[in-house]
């Protein structure tokens, strides 16, 4: 796959994340009973071998993460990775299971 995507295509790319995202992220807050934001995705073009350096600019390197990846096929496939923040994985341990120190099976448990 070529690294030059047009205008349209980057457009179009972002509004399928979004409108995927958009829906999962309904559900999920449906599912809790909680409130959910999100954000207009970023889309960003890179080799693999660039992936590390580019997550790195997005995250906080001193603080831990928890990291899932979904994989989707059909007519149109590919990855999904989710990166959750610790200290977002405890607040949905908290919420998910109603305790005030959720232990760290709880978190794991919650976060998959």
């Amino acid at each position: 796959m070529s690294k030059e995507f047009n205008e349209d295509q980057i457009d179009a790319l972002k509004e399928f994340m979004n409108v995927s995202i958009g829906a999962a992220t309904a559900n999920l807050a449906d599912l809790l009973g909680a409130f959910a934001t999100m954000h207009i995705p970023k889309i960003d073009i890179c080799e693999s071998s660039e992936l590390i350096s580019r997550v790195k600019l997005e995250i906080d390197s001193k603080s831990m993460y928890y990291v899932t990846k979904q994989l989707f096929t059909g007519k149109f496939g590919g990855e999904c990775m989710f990166i959750m923040s610790d200290t977002s994985a405890k607040n949905l341990g908290e919420h998910l299971y109603g305790l005030t120190i959720p232990s760290k099976d709880d978190i794991n448990d919650a976060v998959i």
